[in-house]
């Protein structure tokens, strides 16, 4: 147990003297160290927008934002907010119930709802763009009730802006 110990210890060790030469160079270098952070912000802010997409469900014929909405909807905000260059793409959509025209504008509804909800939260809205697309692409049948609670939603996706591409290119 103890040579366990010892291995486990001397792994905190080499970390820690890791930690410590980087923490020395950023002091030596911190233009260097301040490139650095930042190519690894916009990169971690490409994944977002590469990897995460959220989908909030709304109820038929409705546009209110249910609580579970609002929960999804936080983080969003939050993460908006430590990322400055992410952009949100709000899709709408409708089940396949009712006529084309109303169809669309509710899913536009429900976007702008999204909308509303991320600018309460501080997101600036001209850091979000709307569509609303009806039922065009609802793959339930209007008798599944499960398939036409899954096709009335508001699919939240993240883009970055090119404000940091020159620090990239930079280093």
């Amino acid at each position: 147990q103890q040579k366990v110990q010892l291995v486990q210890l001397k792994k905190e060790v080499s970390q820690t003297k890791k930690e410590l030469l980087s923490a020395n160079e950023a002091l030596n270098n911190p233009e260097r160290a301040l490139k650095l952070e930042k190519i690894a912000h916009r990169e971690f802010a490409q994944k977002i927008s590469s990897d995460l997409s959220i989908d909030v469900l709304f109820r038929t014929n409705s546009v209110t934002l249910e609580p579970q909405g609002h929960s999804k909807i936080q983080p969003i905000a939050s993460l908006m907010m430590a990322f400055p260059e992410l952009t949100i793409n709000l899709q709408g959509y409708a089940d396949s119930r009712g006529t084309s025209i109303e169809n669309l504008a509710l899913s536009l509804e429900r976007a702008k709802t999204v909308q509303r909800a991320l600018v309460e939260m501080g997101v600036d809205a001209k850091r979000i763009k709307l569509e609303g697309l009806g039922e065009r692409f609802a793959s339930a049948n209007s008798t599944d009730i499960e398939g036409t609670a899954l096709d009335r939603h508001v699919a939240i996706n993240f883009s970055t802006t090119d404000t940091d591409t020159a620090v990239a290119s930079n280093f």
